[in-house]
């Protein structure tokens, strides 16, 4: 049997109904759970998650139900807070038996440090949103979410999801404004990371990286709409991947072309 591999995801915003995403998601485990030692989430799995209730949701119930099995596989299950499920919880992580961390995480794998992240730290150009977020992380305001009940939790979040929409929308007038910024992803790699994965901006991406002589690795996960978007790790090596279901590895390799960018390095030398 070959060795089992690490998977890392992040983005399916997986909501209530029944959608692609939920459908694609289904046919990764299906796929990927024979070989899969440890599958870790990136954050903003759920579309939204004001708290640990949700699992108890009819339509979330046959996800929860697909992680609680992937784990008593024997497969490593492993959270990372997003910007729209950053209140997973303990109840949540003993009833699927996962482990759910704040966003960063650092982890070693095969001796090498690795930080994962959601990527939504990254991008400090967006001070509004920046702001928004310490906001609704203050103890106070997570504890007024714990409480919140179902029924007016679907209302909530469905109020956040609209103003988030229309922030989006005109921030989309400067891009830059939701990209990620080169120095935070530096000032990550100088604190001795040797490899960066994240989420958030929905762009798949491989890229060296060059700092202080030693070369670095980022990839970026996407998103699942169409189709899913994956890294996938094996005896200290990464690959970026887009999963279509029934496709075989070497199609999935070859469709992953177009989204990767293993182009020159970033080389950005010894300064500070």
């Amino acid at each position: 049997m070959s060795a089992r591999s690490d998977f890392f995801i992040s983005d399916l915003h997986l909501d209530e109904a029944p959608d692609r995403a939920r459908e694609l998601f289904f046919a990764f485990l299906e796929t990927m759970q024979p070989r899969m030692r440890a599958l870790y989430v990136l954050g903003d799995f759920f579309q939204y998650w004001l708290n640990d209730r949700h699992g108890h949701v009819d339509g979330y119930a046959p996800i929860v139900g697909a992680l609680r099995q992937l784990a008593r596989s024997g497969v490593e299950l492993i959270f990372v807070h997003g910007n729209r499920d950053f209140m997973l919880g303990r109840r949540f992580a003993r009833e699927v038996g996962a482990r759910v961390h704040r966003d960063p995480l650092t982890v070693e794998l095969d001796g090498r440090p690795v930080l994962l992240t959601h990527g939504d730290l990254l991008c400090t150009r967006d001070v509004s949103y920046q702001r928004l977020r310490r906001v609704l992380r203050f103890p106070l305001v997570r504890a007024l979410l714990r409480g919140v009940p179902i029924r007016f939790g679907r209302g909530i979040a469905e109020r956040l999801r609209a103003l988030s929409r229309k922030e989006n929308t005109r921030k989309m007038r400067d891009p830059a404004t939701l990209a990620t910024v080169p120095e935070e992803i530096e000032k990550r790699f100088k604190k001795g990371v040797d490899v960066i994965v994240h989420g958030h901006v929905h762009r798949p991406l491989a890229e060296q990286w060059k700092i202080d002589g030693r070369d670095r690795e980022l990839y970026v996960l996407g998103t699942w709409e169409q189709t899913g978007s994956y890294l996938e790790h094996q005896d200290g090596h990464f690959e970026l991947h887009t999963f279509v279901p029934g496709a075989s590895i070497d199609s999935r390799r070859q469709a992953s072309e177009s989204t990767r960018d293993l182009g020159p390095s970033r080389d950005l030398g010894s300064g500070d």
